[in-house]
């Protein structure tokens, strides 16, 4: 399936909702029919360093964990609620996530190799970036209780998403003098770059719960959701490798190597989110929470075939404000 064709298909699903969703608000004549209700989230945390279990295997960076920490991430949304009247409503949302450019410097040593004097310098680095953008399309249904309301959901999420993964390399020696003592004045340098890259882009059913309790004590409440969904699209998985070395009686040497594969595949992915919420007014209010994002087999690194593979994670706590119109 091509790209241009997933996005069409998504289009068309929004476009048959808005016409559906405005069908039904014509038939149905309540006091909440009508109603549009608009929410924006801000959030910032963790991407979860999915690679590092891969390019090390069982090795211990110094003070840190399989190349260690998690990179910082941003994440955002927006959507639009319209009350259909009967606590019915359809929802559109979009949906983004990210993290800045990062290098995490793993593993690093300098000294020398023997008494001759013969010195070295190693470094190596890793780079861990992921990036997704996401539509949702939904109808949802409202039951009131004592304790709060819940909502129940269905619909339709497009997603695209882009990971990248650099592990770099470089060695440097001067071999001054060998074990006998004699000079050899020789240096040399090694460096190697391993990148893989994935992309993927599709589109599937998705649908979940949430509940609210409205305000309560000095106008705050409680409010979560949780969502799954599974999407069907392609994914192609490119990997590159470079090797340059010089010195020495070889002379320099530069390889490259590369690999692309593209393959249809169903990605799941869950997301939940729970916050505090305080309310200025019946319309308006704003929240305080913590949120996950969670993608099975959305790139290389989570695919379940990989030696160790694991999902993609993106959380961390967000801020959010909606008002109702």
């Amino acid at each position: 399936m091509k790209i241009n064709k997933i996005m069409t298909s998504v289009s068309a699903i929004a476009l048959s909702s808005a016409a559906t969703g405005a069908a039904v608000a014509q038939e149905v004549e309540t006091p909440d029919a009508g109603k549009y209700t608009l929410s924006f989230e801000g959030a910032f945390g963790n991407l979860d360093n999915a690679p590092a279990d891969k390019w090390g295997e069982n090795d211990e960076p110094d003070g840190q964990d399989k190349f260690g920490a998690k990179s910082l991430s941003y994440a955002g949304a927006i959507s639009l609620k319209r009350d259909l009247g009967q606590n019915r409503d359809v929802t559109f949302g979009l949906s983004f996530a990210g993290n800045p450019s990062n290098i995490q410097n793993f593993a690093s040593s300098s000294g020398f190799i023997d008494s001759g004097g013969s010195g070295y310098n190693y470094a190596s680095s890793l780079t861990n970036d992921l990036s997704f953008g996401a539509m949702d399309v939904e109808m949802g249904l409202t039951r009131n209780l004592s304790v709060g309301d819940v909502r129940f959901f269905g619909g339709v999420r497009g997603l695209a998403m882009n990971t990248s993964s650099d592990l770099s390399t470089d060695l440097s020696a001067d071999f001054s003098a060998d074990k006998t003592g004699v000079g050899i004045d020789a240096g040399g340098f090694l460096s190697f770059d391993v990148n893989v890259y994935s992309s993927f882009v599709g589109v599937g059913p998705r649908a979940g719960m949430g509940f609210s309790t409205g305000p309560k004590a000095a106008g705050f409440g409680l409010s979560a959701s949780v969502a799954a969904a599974a999407l069907f699209g392609q994914r192609k998985n490119v990997s590159n490798l470079e090797i340059y070395a010089s010195g020495g009686s070889g002379g320099p040497l530069s390889e490259s190597v590369a690999d692309s594969q593209t393959e249809f595949q169903t990605v799941m992915n869950v997301d939940g989110k729970l916050s505090v919420d305080y309310y200025f007014s019946e319309q308006a209010k704003a929240s305080l929470g913590y949120q996950a994002r969670q993608f099975w087999n959305v790139d290389y690194w989570s695919d379940e075939e990989t030696n160790n593979g694991k999902p993609r994670l993106v959380d961390g706590i967000f801020i959010g404000f909606s008002t109702s119109f």
